[in-house]
């Protein structure tokens, strides 16, 4: 597709006058901030240099959007890996305090059982 046809889409349309109204919003803000740091007031200096770095940042996404639409990156394949095989869990050591209180639980939940 070429950029001219890009651009005059449907979707870039709105795209591009986003784009436009922002960038010339931010340059008039910082236009506004100028005039009001060289009327004395110490504050609007740094939003004097903000506004327009705001501006940049809109134009330059707006750039790499449509560069990014006109060649997209090529698709690599995806290799399928294999799934590890679980390893067996080791037999635990059998603890003759466990053993018993497991049996305790166990006829606890037997006896639980029958009563209902």
């Amino acid at each position: 597709m070429t950029a001219r046809r890009l651009l005059l889409s449907r979707r870039w349309l709105a795209r591009n006058v986003a784009a436009l109204v922002l960038t010339l919003a931010f340059v008039g803000l910082g236009w506004w901030q100028w005039d009001r740091a060289r009327s004395g007031n110490s504050l609007s200096w740094a939003y004097t240099f903000e506004w327009p770095f705001f501006a940049a940042f809109v134009v330059f996404f707006w750039w790499k959007m449509l560069h990014f639409e006109l060649s997209p990156p090529a698709e690599q394949p995806v290799e399928e890996v294999p799934a590890p095989v679980p390893e067996p869990e080791p037999e635990p050591e059998q603890d003759d305090e466990l053993a018993a209180y497991n049996r305790y639980l166990k006829s606890l939940y037997e006896q639980d059982g029958k009563q209902q």
